[in-house]
């Protein structure tokens, strides 16, 4: 928040459309969110929320800190809009000239206007990261400029014509691209390009002193003239016969994790074997092609890719011994494994697995056997190979042949003003917005929304003062016969760029981005293969890249310039060390908490500080499964099997066994995930018969996600900020004190006794400088288990789930609908809704006593099919009395509130909240249709009876 004396000189600058008010006016509307100050400059636009992910803050900048040719013009078709920004174009660069500017005809107007190159390189100006450089369609309308043509391809899926698809699911009216002047340790300074508040890539200039950092085959040109190399077409740069892949660079990553990552490397192998020993594999040789017989102990490469519609030489029982025999395998193999092979035998390697070849497929008993064990063909392999490109096994490894990618992306002042347009989807879309809808046209256009960090705010208001006044940084005055002086170059800057030469790069895309614009990432079994290895070489279209459990690197600079994928929590606050949070969750196994930290009265006399950054295995469970949940599969029998070498590390980590996905030490918990999207059920075989009671034995349980296609989210679990950071944070209580499943004679019960169930611990909630503030907090822990053999009784099979619960009718609570604006945040961006829609729940006096989530965001009963039997609430956790508010769920615009406090207690005694779960009886036994959760008082009022479900 700016300070007195910021206040008091902006509160003297009168708003030009209304002068009555002042620009402090202005910004303290933005900085409050109030509806009441000036409102969103864009009519319409929401208040839109505080990014959690990118922890900024969306603030809208005025127009009148834009020159009139970047303001709206009104609606307009995408043929008038880019040939009116064509004339913009040649109008201003000739203005420019009149006034003596010397404009550089190699960047568009707004580039230049920036002032994104300096004599010496980029601009490292401070206030450039809040003067937008424009949308995606306003950036497609300059095909001159060689910046904004690099934007482009930074921001697209590598066609040019489409937005990566993370960024295309941002909500238009934050999206708008951000520059960040950023500088490496050796000096350099880039450009990185943010767009919707997230880091998209950077742009780098070719320079003779950095460029064997840059290029992906400076390797084959050690010691060359850059502006040589880039004005020769037959170089190794540009010749599209080559662009192969250095072996040795590949081969020098692996070494040196081999040789330097030791312990760190080594901890997720450790935490995936255990106790394991090697188990029996067909490997690849490559050496003399065949299958040899081996163990997990020897050293080998895995294979990861995507079979696609690929015919596969699968190796069968009737082959089998035959291949075996050297130079016995078939020798038109699918493009990716012969690449797979060939990088293996370069990097002087012999032997490789892949499924295709080392699983006999039609063997069902040592198949099933071969994919329990996953997890050791994976974490034992010394680095498996990822096939990113394409979408079937044809599709090759860019990189290890020649002329099997193109040569990188690079623009110069010489380069062809060419940009293919967007997608004509995208052209239909601007025309019939055009006609349509004003508002949302417009931030199509001319989107000025921008993230700031809080820190910044101050210096942003600075800046936004003198921008608003005709001539101030970013917004010159279109005025003919106003001389203007280019600074004179540099003696070292004439030497690279004599004759206005320049050349500039993007710097390659994030891995994260490599792997979510790849079909190998939406894939359910890839899921495993790459959580479950120790070192991964990734081959995307156009770079290769490492990453094992120290860091990434990449083909050009990965070393100067990472970009590791990882998503820092939003609950550290500035002032701390923010731990890296990976990418594979599983990195944190050893430094999970469970089943709960220790209390302050209990045995251990570690503090509870010490596990401010540890996580809770719940979290590592929910983490992993939300994201397995999100993955495609060819044949629905195959979510638990996609998912059985993960499972079997949790197992052992856990110490505890898995049922139908879900952990049994934290049954109750799992049961609480929530469709995130309108679902369908799951088979698990078309030809198993039905049981004699309850639903068919054909499908998967309706109480473990597994049984629904489609992706999934706890939002019900806890409450606060956090894992262990922050104080107040918890978990809930258990309501159920044992579950159990019986099927073939074998009872196999989880369990927790009463004083497990009752368990809490003190927290002291004041600072060190003051009385300590005590208060009690719940702890949970887990269930334990056990198995008996040889018992007797009603065999209901192996996926109903029998327990005690409290229950009430379904007829105690109505829904009553919040509208089509009341969807749960997308999980990545705040302003993006999921499918995920949120509904209120009314008791008998039709009182807003708590939230159900559901589907249909119009429709109140869009949130489970039509049901024929009756249906009953029963109580699965619950939340103690509240000793502050308890917040409710966010949707986009609002948080919801999780009941009305004006007639029922958000804090103090009877507070609390009931975790329950909507079922449908069907004879004897019950499906499970949804998930709610209601103030405590309301649960009680509803009196709830102690009843024995048999949930299948």
């Amino acid at each position: 928040m700016a300070d007195e004396n910021n206040s008091s000189w902006m509160d003297r600058i009168p708003l030009a459309s209304d002068p009555t008010r002042s620009v402090g006016d202005l910004i303290t509307g933005f900085l409050t969110g109030s509806p009441d100050a000036d409102g969103p400059m864009i009519p319409g636009m929401r208040n839109l929320p505080h990014d959690e992910l990118s922890r900024k803050l969306s603030q809208t900048i005025n127009e009148l800190a834009f020159p009139p040719d970047e303001r709206y013009k009104g609606p307009m078709s995408w043929a008038e809009f880019s040939g009116l920004q064509t004339q913009l174009e040649s109008f201003v660069f000739k203005l420019e000239q009149d006034q003596g500017q010397n404009p550089d005809p190699h960047l568009c107007r707004v580039c230049r206007r920036l002032g994104i190159l300096r004599h010496d390189g980029f601009t490292d100006a401070a206030w450039l990261k809040w003067r937008p450089l424009g949308t995606w369609a306003a950036l497609n309308t300059r095909p001159n400029c060689i910046f904004c043509r690099l934007v482009i391809h930074t921001l697209s899926d590598g066609t040019r014509q489409r937005l990566h698809p993370r960024l295309e699911r941002l909500d238009p009216e934050v999206g708008t691209v951000q520059l960040y002047p950023e500088q490496l340790p050796n000096g350099e300074r880039y450009l990185a390009v943010e767009y919707g508040y997230r880091r998209a890539g950077a742009i780098r200039l070719l320079r003779q002193d950095s460029f064997t950092h840059v290029l992906r085959q400076a390797y084959q040109v050690p010691g060359g003239d850059i502006r040589g190399l880039l004005l020769e077409p037959q170089s190794h740069i540009w010749s599209s016969a080559d662009q192969r892949a250095s072996i040795p660079l590949i081969r020098s990553w692996l070494d040196d994790c081999g040789t330097n990552h030791g312990a760190r490397c080594a901890e997720l192998q450790s935490s995936i074997l255990g106790k394991q020993t090697a188990m029996n594999l067909l490997l690849i040789d490559v050496l003399y092609h065949c299958l040899v017989r081996a163990t997990s102990v020897e050293r080998y490469f895995a294979l990861s890719y995507v079979w696609g519609d690929t015919q596969m030489p699968m190796t069968l029982r009737s082959n089998l011994a035959s291949r075996m025999c050297p130079g016995a395998l078939p020798q038109a193999l699918p493009a990716t494994l012969q690449d797979a092979m060939m990088l293996v035998k370069e990097l002087g390697e012999r032997y490789l697995w892949a499924d295709v070849l080392c699983i006999v497929q039609d063997d069902p008993l040592q198949k099933h056997q071969d994919i329990k064990q996953m997890d050791l063909v994976y974490s034992c392999a010394t680095a498996t190979i990822v096939g990113l490109h394409g979408h079937n096994a044809d599709a090759g490894l860019p990189g290890i042949r020649p002329a099997t990618r193109k040569p990188q992306v690079i623009e110069m002042t010489n380069s062809p003003a060419t940009i293919p347009g967007p997608t004509p989807e995208f052209v239909r879309h601007f025309d019939r917005i055009a006609r349509t809808d004003k508002e949302q046209h417009e931030t199509l256009v001319a989107c000025h929304t921008i993230g700031v960090t809080l820190v910044e705010v101050s210096a942003m208001m600075t800046w936004l003062s003198e921008a608003l006044e005709p001539g101030g940084p970013g917004n010159p005055i279109l005025r003919p016969n106003r001389p203007h002086t280019r600074p004179r170059p540099t003696a070292a800057h004439q030497r690279d760029s004599a004759d206005g030469f320049i050349a500039m790069v993007p710097h390659p895309p994030a891995l994260e981005y490599a792997l979510q614009s790849s079909s190998w990432s939406t894939r359910g079994w890839t899921f495993q293969e790459r959580h479950l290895s120790t070192r991964c070489i990734y081959f995307s279209s156009d770079f290769v890249y490492f990453q094992c459990a120290e860091g990434r690197r990449c083909e050009t600079g990965g070393d100067l310039l990472p970009w590791p994928d990882i998503t820092p929590s939003p609950s550290y606050t500035d002032e701390e060390e923010q731990p890296a949070a990976p990418t594979n969750p599983l990195l944190s196994l050893g430094s999970c908490v469970s089943p709960s930290i220790p209390t302050t009265t209990g045995t251990t006399d570690i503090p509870r500080e010490e596990y401010k950054y540890k996580r809770h295995r719940f979290d590592l469970y929910r983490e992993i499964v939300e994201t397995y949940s999100r993955r495609q599969l060819s044949f629905a029998t195959d979510v638990l099997n996609a998912f059985i070498g993960v499972a079997g590390v949790l197992e052992r980590n856990f110490e505890s066994s898995f049922v139908y996905g879900l952990p049994a030490c934290f049954l109750d918990h799992a049961l609480l995930w929530a469709h995130e999207c309108p679902w369908d059920r799951r088979v698990m075989s078309q030809f198993s018969s039905s049981s004699s009671e309850g639903l068919p034995a054909k499908l998967f349980p309706s109480w473990s996600w597994a049984g629904w296609a489609g992706s999934i989210q706890y939002l019900l679990v806890t409450k606060g900020e956090g894992t262990y950071q922050r104080q107040e944070h918890e978990y809930a209580r258990s309501e159920i004190s044992h579950f159990q499943t019986f099927h073939k004679g074998v009872l196999h019960e989880v369990f927790k006794d009463a004083a497990s169930m009752a368990a809490s611990e003190t927290r002291n909630l004041g600072s060190y400088s003051r009385e300590p503030i005590l208060k009690t907090y719940p702890v949970y822990l887990g269930y334990e288990e056990r198995r008996t053999l040889d018992m007797s009784g009603p065999d209901l099979g192996p996926g109903v789930l029998q327990f005690w619960a409290d229950a009430v009718d379904g007829d105690a609570f109505t829904v009553e609908s919040l509208g089509p604006g009341y969807a749960i945040v997308d999980r990545e961006h705040a302003n993006v809704p999921s499918k995920q829609a949120v509904v209120r729940m009314l008791d008998r006096a039709k009182v807003h006593c708590g939230l159900m989530l559901a589907f249909e965001t119009n429709n109140a009963r869009g949130w489970h099919k039509p049901t024929q039997g009756p249906l009953e609430w029963i109580a699965i956790s619950s939340f103690g009395d509240a000793h502050d508010r308890r917040g409710g769920l966010s949707t986009i615009d609002v948080e919801v509130h999780p009941f009305d406090e004006r007639k029922l207690p958000y804090k103090g005694e009877g507070s609390g909240l009931v975790n329950i779960m909507l079922i449908e009886w069907d004879n004897s036994v019950a499906e499970r249709i949804t998930i709610a959760q209601v103030h405590g008082l309301v649960w009680k009022e509803a009196l709830p009876v102690r009843k024995h479900i048999r949930l299948a």
